[in-house]
Parts: structure tokens; sequence; C-alpha cells
């Protein structure tokens, strides 16, 4: 796979996820009803931040996701984007999906041809979940990328000989930021923590992990805790196939 092919394979995907807004794409099936029934947490929190915070997860705010992607999209809808073209500015996320996931294997594979690689991070738009994802804006497509960062910087960590311990907070830092946007991505803490177990034992360095993540996890529990942990009770809808 020499670099001319690669850029006709990426031209041909972006174009091919163009099209899929032009036919509206949900590969997935249930893409464009979680969008649809989600964008109204977008509009509350524009006009009354406090009060959608307040109940968000509750009765008529019933939800399963976190709040935080629906407050960064209500700051887009308040500077005067509608929420049609929002959905056009989530195309921004391929580029940086792309380059994130060609990072990781940069890093894990050292010896493979870097147009190998580059095509392999291209086959990542084939994707149905990222091609849905893209039309119909959902937290978990922020969450995966932020999540791929932490897997970057943990690769890092068992590459480099000196200053692990800068990797291993690039790894909780981001991971954080999964997590707050898609609570799914916090039990890999657990196999990270591990991981930093094996490496730096009872020290210091493991003091300061941990710590670190206890500080980051803080907000997000006392909040859920504040909130009864709503999204354990939320329904999961049925797709029909």
């Amino acid at each position: 796979m020499d670099k001319s092919k690669n850029i006709f394979l990426g031209v041909v995907l972006f174009l091919s996820i163009i099209f899929s807004y032009i036919i509206l794409e949900d590969t997935i099936g249930g893409a464009k009803n979680d969008f649809v029934f989600h964008k109204k947490f977008i509009i509350l929190f524009a006009e009354d931040f406090k009060n959608t915070l307040n109940n968000y997860g509750k009765g008529e705010l019933l939800a399963r996701n976190s709040p935080v992607f629906y407050i960064f999209l209500s700051l887009i809808y308040k500077s005067g984007i509608d929420l049609d073209n929002i959905k056009y500015l989530n195309i921004i996320s391929i580029p940086v999906l792309i380059y994130v996931f060609y990072s990781c294997l940069k890093i894990q594979f050292k010896n493979i041809n870097t147009n190998l690689l580059i095509f392999l991070s291209f086959v990542v738009l084939l994707s149905p979940t990222v091609r849905s994802l893209v039309v119909w804006p959902y937290p978990i497509l922020y969450g995966f990328i932020f999540f791929l960062l932490s897997i970057k910087f943990y690769l890092k960590f068992t590459k480099v000989k000196n200053y692990k311990i800068n990797e291993a907070f690039k790894n909780v830092l981001f991971l954080a930021l999964a997590s707050y946007i898609t609570p799914n991505f916090s039990v890999f803490a657990i196999f990270f923590l591990y991981k930093f177990f094996l490496e730096f034992k009872n020290s210091r360095n493991l003091f300061y992990i941990i710590s670190l993540n206890c500080l980051l996890a803080i907000p997000a529990f006392l909040y859920y805790y504040i909130n009864d942990f709503y999204f354990f009770n939320a329904p999961v809808s049925s797709v029909d196939l």
C-alpha cells in the first residue's frame, strides 16, 4: 500500500461519509432515534442550565448518559448554530479519530510500514458505529476518541524507560475525560491501575497515580450520588432489525 493509494482511499472514504449525511445513514439502527430523543437536552441546557443539571436523569429528563456532551453542544447552540448544523460540525471528529488511532498503531508497531498503518487507520471509517454516530452526534464517539488517547499514552508508558510517570498521568487524565463523557470507560481504570501497580509496586509514583484518579473521580461520584446514580435506572430501548 503506497502513499498515493492511501490518499485515494482516504478521499473515497471521506466522500462516503459525506454521502452518509445525504442519505442520513443509521447503519446501527438506533443512532437517529437517540439523537432525536436527546437533542432536547441541548436546548434545555442552553435555556436553563441550572435547573436542567439538577433534574437531569430524572422524570421527563431520564437519561443513561453523562450531561457533559450535551452541555458542550448547548454552548455551540447558544452561539447561534442550530441543531441541524451542529450535526454537520460533528464531521470534525473524523480526522481526529483517524489521527489518534494511527498514533496508537505507530507506537505499538514501530517496525510496520507507515503506509500500511495509515491504511489500517482509514479502515475505521468502515465501522457502522462510527459512520452512524458521525451523522447523528452521540457522546460515545467522543468518549472513544479520548479513550484512544488514554491508550496512546499507556502504550508510550510501556515503551519508554524514563519518565514513565508522565505517560501514566496523561493516561489517567484522558481516561477521566473519556469517562466524564461516557461513564462506561471508567471501568478501564481498574486495568490501568493494575498495570501501573506491576510497574511501580508500592512506590510514591503509584500513590501519586491513585491520588490523581481519586481527585478526578470525586466530582463525578458526587454528582451521580446526589442524582441517585440515575443511569442504573434508565431503560434500554430495543432496536428493530
